[in-house]
């Protein structure tokens, strides 16, 4: 962990840090609809309002607007004076097809299979079976068969994890 999270857990109430786990699920909410508006590759040339991201993308301003803020204040873009958007070093990693994007990571990561799935996790832990078979009616892999855009998006999330891990395993 780092210093500033040690930090900031230390002078964190445990109520404080409990309510803070409890919501983390919005901060992957948030990234995910951010990720499938493809807003970091919007702002990819320029910064621009909310209302120039609305009309190229058919959104509601008002809503789009303390969405942007939501994840500016995450460190995902930043606003300016102007009530400009820009992307931050953290919200490049969101972009489309660059070197070290997570966006198809966190699109499945953040998607509807798992959190559906984790949706039924108590399912789990009573029974010993696995949620995703018991939402979705079959086991993960024979699902993703079935479905080659998410298949596709999968496996590149597997190539992001666990990218680095066969030439150190080659090389061990």
């Amino acid at each position: 962990m780092s210093d500033i999270a040690d930090a900031k857990t230390e002078t964190q109430s445990p109520q404080g840090q409990l309510i803070q786990m409890a919501t983390a699920h919005w901060v992957s909410r948030f990234l995910y609809v951010a990720a499938r508006m493809n807003l970091a590759d919007q702002l990819a040339e320029r910064s621009k309002t909310a209302e120039e991201l609305a009309k190229s993308m058919g959104a509601t301003v008002s809503s789009l607007y303390r969405f942007m803020r939501t994840l500016a204040s995450l460190g995902i873009f930043s606003e300016d004076s102007g009530h400009r958007f820009s992307l931050t070093r953290l919200g490049e990693a969101l972009r489309t097809g660059t070197p070290g994007s997570v966006r198809a990571t966190v699109l499945t990561l953040a998607g509807e299979i798992f959190t559906q799935a984790l949706d039924h996790l108590l399912y789990s832990v009573q029974t010993g079976k696995t949620s995703f078979d018991k939402v979705f009616g079959v086991p993960l892999f024979d699902w993703l068969a079935n479905h080659p855009a998410e298949a596709s998006m999968f496996s590149e999330t597997m190539v992001g994890l666990h990218g680095a891990e066969p030439p150190a395993v080659a090389a061990a």
